[in-house]
Order: C-alpha cells, then structure tokens, then sequence
C-alpha cells in the first residue's frame, strides 16, 4: 500500500508523462523510496533533501533535477541553498577561480546546513578560524573565500590593525 501511494504520487504529481513515459520506472523509484524509510509523500516532502535525491545512484540524472523541482521537497532549504549559490556564483568566486558549478552548489549545501542560511548569516557570523575548519572547501578556494566573502570579522580585524 506505501509503495502504491508513492507510485501515484510520482505519477500524477511529480512525473508528467511527457517527462517520464515508462510506469516501471516510477514503480521502482517508488519501491526505492519507501525502502529508504520513506513511506509516505509527507515523509519524502519533510525528510528528503537535494543532497539526499543527488545521492539516488538509482534515480536518473534528468529525473532528480525534476523530482527536486517537482516533489515540494523543502522549498525553503532549497531557495537558501539557491541565494547562497547564486551569491557565491556572483560575488565570492570569478569563473575563472572555479569553473565548476557542482562545486559552488556543494558549498552553498554545506553552508546551509551548517545554519548559515543567508548571504547575511555568512558574512555575519563565519570568521576566518571557521573557514579554515571547513573540510569540504578546497584550500585555495578557501582563501578566496575569506577575501572576497565580506566576513565581518575579517572587516573587524582590519579595522583593528589599523588603529
């Protein structure tokens, strides 16, 4: 019966049949998702994160990107993840610093969850000591982090030497 549900919800919510096509397709992924724990659409829509529907090694590439979109899988992680991203795109890291897009997006997740949920909450409360413990930021991205993030305390410590 939970797998059934998660089926029809995939089916008719989720998965457009212009998107999916193949009802298997969805049975399994419904199959996989209660096997996970997930056993009702409130459970997917609460528990279930981007980074969990990145970890599916099941699900395939173009269907994450519409299950994130699609799902209702918390919306507001989602836009804090995408405003930290955008602003780490923009005004932390040049192209040619970084180039690679998955890596902001993995940046912007760990702040996230890190409860720095917003360009402000970076800036305010992330100090250098803090960027220096990040493990999943490269070394020299870290660097470029600390001077071109805006953090407070760099801007404090500046401020004190001065005087």
């Amino acid at each position: 019966a939970q797998v059934h549900s998660v089926e029809q919800w995939l089916k008719t919510k989720v998965f457009s049949v212009g998107t999916m096509g193949a009802d298997n397709k969805l049975r399994q992924y419904a199959v996989c998702l209660v096997n996970l724990g997930l056993h009702s659409v409130e459970m997917i829509q609460d528990l279930c994160s981007q980074e969990d529907v990145d970890s599916f090694d099941w699900m395939e590439l173009d269907h994450k990107k519409v299950f994130v979109d699609c799902a209702g899988l918390q919306q507001e992680e989602q836009a804090q993840v995408h405003s930290v991203e955008q602003w780490l795109k923009t005004k932390v890291f040049s192209v040619g610093t970084m180039g690679a897009d998955n890596k902001l997006r993995q940046y912007a997740v760990c702040l996230v969850n890190l409860g720095l949920h917003s360009v402000e909450m970076i800036q305010d409360l992330c100090s250098q000591e803090d960027v220096d413990s990040f493990d999943w930021m490269e070394l020299d991205h870290k660097k470029v982090f600390v001077d071109c993030a805006g953090l407070q305390q760099e801007e404090q410590a500046q401020v004190h030497s001065v005087e």
